[in-house]
């Protein structure tokens, strides 16, 4: 005689009800919402300090160049500076060799100091760009080639050259500063900013520790 077995009674699982369900779905989509609008904040924030950034960058170089060297002498150190060449400065039995944004650089320094009052192309090429300033040895510029040729004759064909292509394709000239100015304004404005941020942080910490 078989004994009896008891049938094992399977647990059924209550289902949730449809409003649980719609609350959860309704919680979900109200938190993904608010985390896209947070991030979206966060995203025009972000794009609205770098426009103001770059307005500041630009003005900023704007003044700079206003107040330093005449845009007729800009376009023969615009020349060196877009340049892949190496410029040579030749003193005594020493020879300096540089790329263009180096030059350009040791250019505008000299300008500054010797030539503020230059504003003629031509006669900034006869006093501070053709050479050294006490000898006159002229500067070098070392082609691709291998060969060196005096800077003078070599500058005055590239701007050349630049004006007729400008000419013939009606560019106009860039609104941007060249590399090197827009690099000094732009360390310069986020030194100043840095600045304000700790200054601005140092405040919120002693207003914190007040009594």
């Amino acid at each position: 005689m078989l004994a009896y077995q008891p049938v094992p009674r399977t647990r059924i699982r209550a289902r949730p009800a449809p409003w649980i369900l719609v609350c959860a779905s309704a919680t979900l989509a109200l938190t993904q919402l608010a985390c896209d609008e947070r991030l979206a904040e966060r995203i025009t924030a972000a794009s609205k300090r770098q426009e103001e950034r770059e307005d500041a960058i630009d003005e900023a170089v704007k003044r700079l160049e206003h107040d330093s060297v005449p845009a007729e002498i800009r376009e023969y150190l615009d020349a060196v500076e877009r340049s892949d060449y190496t410029f040579i400065v030749v003193k005594g039995d020493s020879r300096r060799a540089m790329n263009g944004y180096d030059f350009t650089g040791m250019l505008e320094g000299k300008t500054k100091m010797l030539g503020r009052d230059i504003e003629d192309a031509a006669l900034w090429l006869d006093e501070i760009g053709s050479g050294t300033f006490f000898k006159q040895v002229p500067y070098l510029v070392r082609l691709p080639s291998g060969e060196e040729v005096q800077f003078r004759g070599w500058v005055e064909r590239e701007v050349e050259n630049h004006r007729r292509y400008a000419r013939e394709s009606g560019e106009r000239r860039p609104a941007r500063a060249p590399a090197r100015t827009r690099a000094r304004v732009t360390a310069a404005i986020d030194k100043a900013r840095e600045s304000e941020r700790e200054v601005g942080d140092a405040h919120e910490s002693d207003e914190e520790d007040a009594p």
